[in-house]
């Protein structure tokens, strides 16, 4: 008898449930195993969500970087163009300015080397 009740007891401790063949009480601990494994799944799920929506809020951050550093590379596009075309163009007054002096400076050397011309 002793034996009976103690075999009983192990039952109810390790079955979970006080049937005679202790399936039940197998068939709750799988059932609490795979609810387990259910919930490890949502957590695996939630985890990949969650680094998910960090991955997409990176993405859009970079972009605006991304678009900021576009913007400001064209401003410099533009700028170093627009420096090209004003050395250019005082290149090109400097020419003329070095025709204009060597053609006025012809002239003085001839006036002044006629020496009965010389009105300075």
């Amino acid at each position: 008898m002793w034996s009976t009740q103690n075999t009983n007891r192990e039952n109810l401790l390790f079955n979970g449930a006080s049937n005679s063949t202790g399936n039940k009480g197998e068939t709750r601990f799988k059932n609490d195993k795979s609810s387990s494994l259910l919930t490890q799944r949502e957590i695996e799920a939630s985890t990949a969500r969650t680094y998910e929506q960090q991955n997409d809020s990176s993405l859009e951050e970079l972009s605006s970087k991304l678009s900021v550093l576009h913007k400001i590379n064209v401003e410099i596009y533009d700028e170093v163009n627009n420096q090209v075309n004003l050395i250019d163009e005082t290149g090109i007054s400097y020419t003329s300015l070095k025709g204009t002096l060597t053609s006025t400076v012809g002239r003085m050397r001839n006036m002044t080397s006629i020496r009965h011309k010389r009105y300075l």
